[in-house]
């Protein structure tokens, strides 16, 4: 087990400032862990965009509503100022500049779409207590493994010492699908980087993370779940090798390899079941 130790716990930081910093965070170990290419070049070479979707815009306002408890940060344009495929365009930007609109002006079916959400969340009594009785609102750890300086941040902090997460799927049934989402956005491996911060704290509070899961399409199910013991701590194996591997990069050079020489693809056993059960 790595030395773990906190350095610093910081309130209100600026989500923009956050990502600007140079520690590791979960994400940036998740990409070390999909390639050493790609971590190196996001992160170090900083010859590869940071990611960025559609998804990513639809949760951060899913985020905000939960943070103030309100849509306060959105504003939905009249319909008969939006486009006539029903974005915002002159017309509703100059009726906000003359109405003097304060929030972010957008179009009526992404208000809808924000709106469900919310009101989905809102309805979830069990998403709505963590919600309700946050200690603390993202909430940054700043925390290093080993000498590698590392931070989290936590969108809830409950009493308890739970970290509370809000993720957004576009999945068609959260209790049907929602693992796959676990598996290909990793967020086994975020709960077990984030308890490593939980660890550093050393204060006797409790160790974990509950995650409230809301659709961003109909029918916006919600729901709050938890991962398996042994699939955090499977992960979190995984997540201290990565994280000394990048320790001595960092320490020695980003020297990667070039391709290696033909080889054999290794192919996993379920791939031979897979063929036979198609004869």
């Amino acid at each position: 087990m790595q030395n773990v130790q906190l350095s610093e716990v910081r309130f209100g930081l600026d989500i923009n400032e956050y990502h600007s910093l140079g520690s590791v965070s979960s994400s940036r170990e998740r990409d070390y862990n999909r390639s050493k290419e790609l971590y190196y070049g996001r992160y170090v070479s900083k010859t590869i965009p940071p990611f960025s979707s559609a998804h990513t815009g639809v949760g951060d306002d899913a985020h905000t509503c939960v943070e103030t408890k309100s849509m306060n940060h959105l504003v939905r344009a009249p319909k008969d100022k939006l486009t006539k495929t029903g974005r915002i365009g002159n017309d509703a930007k100059a009726w906000a500049e003359e109405n003097k609109i304060a929030g972010r002006l957008v179009s009526d079916a992404y208000y809808s779409q924000i709106e469900s959400i919310w009101e989905s969340i809102q309805g979830c009594s069990e998403a709505m207590e963590y919600v309700n009785n946050a200690h603390h609102n993202e909430i940054s750890y700043f925390f290093n493994v080993g000498s590698l300086e590392c931070r989290a941040r936590a969108d809830i902090e409950d009493p308890s010492g739970l970290f509370v997460d809000l993720k957004t799927t576009s999945c068609t049934n959260i209790d049907r699908d929602f693992a796959k989402s676990v598996h290909e956005f990793g967020y086994g491996r975020q709960q077990a980087f984030y308890e490593l911060a939980q660890e550093a704290r050393e204060d006797g509070s409790e160790i974990g993370m509950v995650f409230i899961v809301v659709q961003t399409v109909i029918p916006y199910q919600c729901r709050v779940l938890t991962l398996p013991r042994d699939y955090v701590d499977i992960c979190k194996e995984s997540v201290l090798k990565n994280l000394l591997e990048i320790e001595m990069l960092e320490t020695l050079g980003w020297n990667l390899k070039p391709a290696q020489a033909q080889r054999e693809l290794q192919l996993p056993e379920w791939m031979y079941g897979a063929i036979k059960n198609e004869q």
